[in-house]
């Protein structure tokens, strides 16, 4: 699958799955697709974790982020797994949880697990994508 295609490197025993959330958007004159996508995550102790990936809606192609990557992982490019709170101001924060708690697919043990996704255009022209984190009660929004 596309997915599998992706995270490849990342999914281990072949998982990578679709979630609950999806944002259909405009992307450079595209119709988009943003898809909330989980997969193992090897930094986690394989522990989900959350990524979007956009997909043009008409030809099933990828569409890239504006650094050139196929999909935006909220560990690397907002998250952070340092436990010192002053290290956490502006960065969505790591939750330590067991290795039996690593090993679940509940949602509650879920790292950087996004419950809401929307793309939208503030007054003044800037995109902006927003995200809630479920479990740590706090919304992103990333420019």
């Amino acid at each position: 699958s596309v997915l599998m295609g992706l995270f490849g490197d990342y999914a281990t025993d072949s998982f990578a799955y679709t979630n609950h959330m999806i944002d259909l958007t405009t992307i450079d004159g595209r119709d988009a697709i943003l898809l909330d996508v989980v997969y193992k995550e090897p930094k986690l102790n394989n522990a989900l974790a959350d990524a979007i990936v956009a997909i043009d809606a008409d030809t099933g192609d990828i569409i890239q982020t504006a650094d050139g990557d196929d999909y935006f992982m909220w560990l690397d490019e907002v998250g952070t797994m340092s436990e010192t709170q002053s290290d956490q101001i502006f960065k969505i924060q790591y939750r330590v949880i067991t290795d039996s708690e690593a090993a679940s697919s509940a949602e509650d043990v879920q790292q950087f697990h996004q419950n809401g996704l929307t793309r939208f255009t503030a007054a003044d022209g800037t995109t902006v994508m927003a995200a809630t984190h479920k479990t740590d009660a706090e919304a992103g929004l990333i420019k």
